[in-house]
């Protein structure tokens, strides 16, 4: 980058930061909602809302599974509030406490499929939605995995995993089946990786 504009967007960045919050108000159950006022740097105020999932951010790891035998595998699950009421998605879960994004992807893994992975490969990370929540989210390639057990469901969990090639979860991407955000960045990135296995 020019010397000139890393210069103007790091006074941007400073201006823009936060200096002072103020909570105001904290209400729900499980979704929690957190009113704050905001003081920037440049002294304006603003008033935010933050979204907490069961107290926390909603750290989350998101897995791109690809079997010994060279196939993906994608959970289909509720997620009632889209248009569907159903989703196709990458395997996907929150990091509990103590716990690194790895161990989180080999645990989510698991329990969703009943698969664990060789190897896992860090694919990048990504905000999930930085305009109201700190959720910060890591995606893996999961490499050679090999099924060792059933899947280890929550009660309220409801997924179906199914297998396919590499080419049928690309063209899944391409005629919007796979339509959420974290598994089409974590299946864009794997591009590289996934490349010779085509």
């Amino acid at each position: 980058m020019r010397i000139e504009k890393e210069k103007e967007l790091h006074n941007y960045i400073e201006e823009l930061k936060t200096k002072r919050s103020m909570l105001l108000e904290k209400y729900g159950e499980f979704l929690t909602v957190e009113r704050y006022l905001m003081e920037l740097n440049n002294g304006e105020v603003v008033h935010r809302e933050r979204l907490l999932k069961n107290g926390k951010d909603g750290n989350a790891s998101i897995i791109l599974p690809v079997t010994e035998e060279g196939e993906v595998l994608l959970v289909v699950q509720p997620r009632v509030f889209t248009s569907d009421g159903v989703c196709i998605e990458l395997p996907a879960g929150y990091v509990d406490d103590n716990e690194s994004y790895e161990d989180a992807a080999g645990r989510e893994l698991f329990e969703e499929t009943g698969y664990v992975p060789e190897k896992l490969t860090w694919l990048g990370s990504f905000y999930q939605d930085q305009g109201c929540s700190g959720a910060y989210n890591q995606a893996f390639l999961a490499e050679n995995c090999k099924k060792i057990g059933n899947q280890q469901l929550d009660k309220d969990e409801f997924i179906r995993y199914f297998k396919c090639s590499i080419d049928e979860m690309f063209e899944l991407v391409n005629i919007g089946k796979i339509n959420d955000c974290q598994s089409q960045l974590a299946i864009e990135r794997s591009k590289v990786y996934l490349k010779n296995r085509r």
